[in-house]
């Protein structure tokens, strides 16, 4: 048992951070359309739409393509869990509550790999109490993006183990550091790019600074588990780039940056909604 203590701490930690999901109903959030996406999921899988496109409901019943534009990995583990017997609040409360243990459980390994079972279970606690997980969740309500977030250790500790596979070759770290990318990719496409950029930047430092052997095995390794991954998410990520040109959420966007930043005081305060900075002026 002493082997696997540090599952009943990161259990004993997360039960604070769930508690709301056990609340009656659910709380208020910016993002409070999650439970209808994971409906509008379930519905375009019972139709037969593989791999989803279009939310023939939404958009005051005109239907739109949400998942070419958006996530579809956290909404499609949803509707399993509504196929399996769960209705579509439970399920929206499952896939947020999974969240919380995946990102947990591996930050934990990421950390005990590079600095031992101490130090990452230091890291497990500030990682799961970090302030913006909470806004993300409580405050934006936000579950595509909370999602991809529990899949950035686990992508960065698959990619130690293929970096490092010379020591380390029972297990075909290449296919799941593969299959982790994917999953990413199709959780929530501007994570994903933001993430990918840094990622790149860790293997060629790690390539070019700290591997003396096999550097171009590796190299070659990794180029071919990224094509593979991108093969694998090509019913995403194509028409995201391609259809793009189709929708107008250019003029949509803010070009005023201070209204994306916020105060200590709105940080932990919900009612600001989409709006930043000139929202609290207007209200001071």
């Amino acid at each position: 048992m002493k082997k696997y203590w540090f599952f009943l701490v990161i259990f004993l930690l997360e039960i604070p951070l769930i508690l709301p999901f056990f609340h009656r109903g659910f709380f208020p959030s910016h993002d409070d359309i999650q439970v209808v996406r994971i409906f509008e999921m379930t519905q375009s899988l019972r139709f037969g739409d593989i791999p989803p496109r279009w939310s023939a409901n939404l958009l005051y019943g005109y239907g739109y393509p949400l998942y070419i534009f958006y996530s579809s990995l956290p909404y499609l583990l949803g509707a399993v869990a509504s196929f399996l017997g769960a209705n579509f609040l439970i399920s929206t409360k499952l896939i947020f509550i999974l969240s919380f243990f995946l990102g947990s459980g591996g930050i934990y390994f990421l950390a005990k790999e590079w600095w031992g079972p101490k130090a990452a279970l230091g890291a497990t606690i500030a990682y799961s109490l970090a302030p913006y997980r909470a806004v993300d969740v409580y405050v934006r309500g936000n579950l595509a993006e909370f999602f991809s977030f529990s899949l950035f250790p686990w992508v960065f500790f698959f990619n130690w183990k293929v970096l490092n596979q010379d020591r380390e070759k029972k297990i075909p770290w290449e296919l799941i550091f593969c299959f982790s990318l994917f999953c990413l990719a199709i959780s929530h496409n501007i994570s994903f790019f933001i993430f990918s950029f840094f990622l790149v930047i860790f293997n060629l430092y790690f390539l070019f600074f700290h591997l003396k052997n096999n550097r171009l095995k590796i190299f070659i390794n990794l180029s071919l588990i990224c094509f593979l991954s991108f093969s694998l998410s090509a019913f995403y990520l194509i028409p995201l780039l391609y259809e793009n040109k189709f929708v107008i959420v250019s003029q949509f966007l803010n070009s005023n940056y201070w209204d994306y930043f916020l105060t200590l005081k709105k940080l932990w305060s919900s009612p600001w909604g989409w709006g930043g900075y000139t929202d609290l002026v207007d209200a001071v």
